[in-house]
């Protein structure tokens, strides 16, 4: 059984520990922001759009780019392999531009591959992939023929034609 000035000086000491437990250094390890290697965007892309005349459609930068030290490149359906030079970049820049009007039927999407290197041929990054999805415009009206037709009395219900015919672009 404790007197009550023993039981004031055992909450004065647990509340000064508390306390100093608190004020002492509250992480050991710091966090710090890590910077991502490269800045790409995916890109959407709608089918029929001119996109010709901009600077670039997405721009692919390294982090240790520090002024001419890296060259960038593109490689995959699209850039390098038919259709070719589709996208091109510029490899000073980092800007990738489109130099023809995409066409969703023919291709829904180009996986692109994003390469930097030193002026020395080092790779300055891992690879980056670049998909660039085409968004699709109706382009191709709806073609409906009349269809005549009759039910016979007393059918059973639950029966369904249907006709789906698919038209591509000319």
């Amino acid at each position: 059984k404790l007197n009550i000035q023993k039981q004031i000086q055992l909450v004065c000491v647990v509340s000064f520990q508390v306390l100093s437990a608190e004020s002492g250094p509250r992480r050991q390890k710091t966090l710090r922001r890590k910077k991502r290697e490269w800045i790409l965007p995916p890109a959407k892309l709608m089918e029929n759009t001119d996109y010709r005349h901009k600077e670039f459609i997405v721009k692919i930068r390294s982090d240790k780019d520090l002024g001419e030290l890296v060259d960038y490149y593109l490689t995959g359906e699209g850039a390098d392999k038919e259709p070719l030079n589709l996208f091109v970049v510029d490899r000073k820049t980092g800007f990738v531009r489109i130099t023809e009007l995409l066409d969703r039927e023919k291709r829904q999407f180009y996986n692109l591959t994003g390469i930097a290197r030193f002026k020395d041929g080092k790779k300055a990054e891992d690879d980056v992939p670049l998909t660039v999805t085409v968004l699709d415009q109706n382009d191709n009206a709806p073609y409906f023929e009349l269809q005549m037709g009759n039910i016979t009395e007393e059918s059973k219900p639950g029966r369904v034609t249907f006709l789906n015919t698919y038209q591509p672009a000319a």
